[in-house]
C-alpha cells in the first residue's frame, strides 16, 4: 500500500530497470511454475492467495529467482533446491505458533 498526497492505494508492476533482463526473469519464472516439483510453486501460490493477479505473482517469483541467481554469484555456491525448498518450509513453520 503507498500513500502520498491526495493519491491512495495500492502501486502496480513497475517498468524499472533494463526490460529485457525483466523479460528474461519473467520467462524463466513462467518455466520455473511449469517444472515437476518447481520449489517456487509454493511461493506462487502465497502470492495467489493474497489476491495478486497471476502475473504479479509471477513477477515475485521472478524477483526471488533474481535474489536468488544474486545470491549465488555473490557467495559463489552453486544452486541446491532442497535448500530454497528447506527455507521456505522453515519460514512456514516459524510463522505457525
Amino acid at each position: 500500500m503507498r500513500q502520498s498526497g491526495k493519491k491512495h492505494g495500492q502501486t502496480g508492476l513497475t517498468k524499472q530497470g533494463d526490460g529485457e533482463l525483466r523479460r528474461l526473469l519473467y520467462l524463466a519464472a513462467q518455466a520455473n511454475l511449469r517444472a515437476k516439483n518447481s520449489p517456487f510453486r509454493a511461493q506462487y501460490e502465497r502470492e495467489r492467495a493474497k489476491g495478486l493477479p497471476s502475473t504479479a505473482a509471477l513477477c515475485a517469483v521472478a524477483r526471488k529467482l533474481a535474489r536468488l541467481a544474486w545470491s549465488l554469484h555473490k557467495h559463489g555456491t552453486s544452486y541446491d533446491p532442497l535448500r530454497v525448498h528447506q527455507q521456505n518450509q522453515s519460514q512456514n513453520h516459524s510463522h505457525n505458533p
